[in-house]
């Protein structure tokens, strides 16, 4: 005989059906003494018919093991968590010769609650009596039961169900915006329940609705409103789950859309960053490939944002490629806004001495769209013009290329793609190079590598060998060779595509002297020529004898008097310097003038005690004096005073005793260091001045 296959079925909260398989087995099944079919039949009806009524009546759903030899309640809830478990008698031979019975609590995981407490042994029981246990700690538990006989475990008799404990969590959902005041709830993210009661105003009557259901509300105005949301287990037992999570909510007439503020690609990985977002909404990330033919809108993501701004981060496209992107909002009328993403490609074309950058996007889809090399904007004659060619490029040159676009609020960074040119444009000359005077007759020859180039070696000439000198540095020392008005040198170099760059000259400063009186020179130089970035600023260094140095800003200008001052020094060295504004500066050579020491014999001074002017003797360079004699005369052509030390000096008196005021005539003799022979006569004023 064929079984015969009945349903038994239970009412949900919500009146939904849920169908269960009730079987009736064939007579040798499960008892070897046969029993008529009429009453085999009838047993069964009666015991699904009572199983139907059962659960119609209570309302909730019974939860069988494996083997179908036990069931309990419900196999979900939260902690603590009671169950009661009651033996089924469908199957007899399933129970065996058991003689009492072990069951087993513990977690899956056989963590800390694995102890003596949650296994223990029923003896002498019954396999349909009921059992009842309490799982105190959140954790998934497989409940075990099996059969002891008298010798110990019966195998055929194991049996197990899986049992879920939670904490209790608040539910998890998004409430979406839509226009016209509406709000709808979507439970999709909720990593825990299968159902869920939901309140969409306080006060209102709660209803309940199933996970996969997508309930909206729409409200009489756009005051706030607080939604209340509890999780149900449809299989489980929720009366002791009572977190409820509120919250509020603004309806609105209408949803303003959303803005990508950012897309973002780098290192084949790439970032959306979305904001103005409604808070704890969700969002539908799509993408489709620009290229035709291929795939048609494509599930991206699909997250719970609690927040105003979401950045979708190491989203994975092809850096080559175009992707169209999508996102929702006021999901009741279906809307999304639109971004792009570009995609970058790039080649070296040498036969033309050029690197190619293409795109995948039209321009249209951006309000601008801009190529950047090397972080540099670059502005092409013709962004349709596709691939774009790069021409400004160097040999062995390493560039970086990036496409920006921009659209309203937000921008969009492609991949970047890094090319090297082994060929480029005719090598640019050396910006900067400079001769400079070291050591006072040699001179050093330096200059600025290019950046981005790659030189085999550098040449210097003079424009007078016929060999270059080749060198892989980028200084070079002549020695011994200011001997002549300035000097120029020529500096090239060849890159590493044998290619040869235009030379740069560079011509050193040459410094000449002009004796024009005992007293005065004339100093004169040649512009330098060597950098371009400005005009040089020139400096006058001026050293004595004594090592004393004094620098002078001249600007601009080429000539400058020097005349002599009351120094101690009567030989003085000059030397010009040019200053090109980035802390470069090179140096002419050294020249020395010769001065006359000057010596100065006051008119008058005022020998009264006050400390100025008390003593009469020259001012000028005392160093410099080899011999030296003064005599004072008074108006009568008496010696009143004479010395032939340079340092001391007339005090007025004579023998001790005061002269009067008037005039007296002074003759001096001073012969210098250097063999000058210098003669002085004139008029001194003594005047007593009274001290008050």
């Amino acid at each position: 005989m064929f079984p015969l296959n009945l349903h038994e079925r239970h009412i949900t909260r919500k009146n939904r059906y849920i169908f269960r398989s009730c079987a009736v087995w064939p007579e040798d099944t499960c008892s070897s003494n046969a029993s008529p079919v009429f009453l085999k039949l009838f047993v069964s009806i009666f015991i699904c018919l009572k199983i139907f009524t059962g659960f119609f009546l209570f309302g909730y759903a019974q939860v069988f093991s494996d083997h179908r030899t036990f069931k309990v309640e419900f196999n979900k809830g939260c902690a603590p968590l009671d169950i009661t478990i009651t033996g089924l008698s469908g199957c007899p031979s399933c129970h065996g010769n058991a003689v009492s019975y072990f069951w087993d609590f513990t977690p899956v995981d056989g963590g800390a609650q694995r102890d003596s407490l949650n296994k223990y042994t029923i003896q002498n029981a019954s396999p349909f009596d009921t059992v009842r246990h309490t799982y105190s700690r959140p954790g998934t538990y497989t409940l075990t039961r099996v059969g002891i006989g008298q010798n110990g475990y019966l195998e055929n008799t194991l049996d197990q169900l899986r049992i879920h404990v939670k904490e209790s969590p608040k539910p998890v959902f998004s409430s979406d915006y839509c226009s016209g005041r509406r709000i709808q709830l979507n439970f999709s993210k909720d990593p825990f329940y299968d159902s869920f009661e939901v309140a969409f105003q306080s006060g209102s009557s709660p209803q309940i609705y199933q996970k996969n259901e997508k309930p909206r509300h729409q409200y009489a105005d756009t005051s706030p409103q607080i939604i209340s949301v509890r999780g149900l287990f449809e299989n489980g037992g929720d009366q002791n789950c009572a977190s409820v999570l509120s919250r509020e909510v603004v309806p609105v007439e209408t949803v303003s859309p959303p803005v990508f503020e950012s897309v973002e690609s780098l290192g084949g990985e790439t970032q959306i960053r979305i904001g103005q977002l409604p808070p704890y909404s969700s969002l539908f990330l799509t993408y489709s490939n620009i290229v035709p033919g291929s795939p048609s809108i494509i599930m991206l993501d699909s997250i719970l944002s609690e927040d105003t701004e979401f950045t979708f981060s190491t989203v994975h496209f092809a850096s080559t490629q175009s992707y169209g992107l999508r996102l929702n909002y006021d999901i009741c009328q279906n809307r999304y806004v639109s971004a792009y993403t570009v995609g970058i490609s790039g080649r070296a074309d040498h036969a033309n001495r050029r690197l190619l950058i293409n795109r995948t996007v039209e321009e249209r889809q951006f309000d601008s769209l801009v190529l950047f090399r090397n972080d540099e904007r670059l502005i092409p004659a013709d962004k349709e013009n596709l691939p774009f060619p790069d021409s400004l490029v160097v040999c062995g040159g390493i560039y970086t290329y990036r496409w920006k676009g921009y659209r309203g609020q937000g921008i969009v960074l492609s991949d970047t793609v890094r090319l090297q040119s082994l060929a480029g444009r005719e090598p640019l000359p050396i910006d900067d190079f400079y001769v400079s005077v070291q050591n006072e007759q040699d001179l050093l020859l330096s200059w600025e590598p290019l950046d981005n180039v790659l030189v085999d070696a550098y040449f210097i000439h003079s424009g007078l060998a016929n060999v270059p000198l080749e060198t892989k540095d980028s200084l070079w020392s002549i020695a011994n060779t200011v001997v002549t008005p300035s000097q120029c040198f020529y500096v090239f170099y060849k890159d590493k595509c044998g290619q040869f760059a235009p030379s740069k000259k560079a011509c050193s400063i040459f410094l000449e002297k002009q004796q024009l009186t005992s007293q005065s020179a004339l100093l004169e130089w040649n512009e330098y020529e060597g950098w371009n970035s400005g005009t040089p600023e020139y400096t006058l260094e001026q050293v004595a004898v004594s090592g004393d140095t004094l620098r002078l800003e001249l600007g601009q200008a080429l000539s400058y008097e020097a005349a002599a001052d009351q120094s101690e020094a009567d030989r003085v060295r000059f030397r010009i310097s040019a200053a090109d504004g980035r802390d470069k500066r090179v140096y002419s050579n050294w020249v020395e003038a010769e001065f006359a020491p000057v010596f100065v014999f006051p008119t008058a001074f005022s020998p009264n005690g006050d400390g100025l002017n008390d003593t009469y003797r020259f001012v000028g360079a005392h160093s410099q004096v080899s011999r030296y004699s003064l005599m004072i005369f008074n108006r009568w052509g008496s010696l009143v005073f004479s010395t032939e030390d340079a340092q001391l000096g007339w005090d007025g008196t004579q023998n001790g005793r005061k002269l009067p005021e008037g005039s007296y005539s002074f003759m001096a003799k001073i012969v210098t260091s250097s063999g000058t022979e210098i003669q002085k006569r004139g008029v001194v004023h003594l005047i007593r001045k009274r001290v008050e």
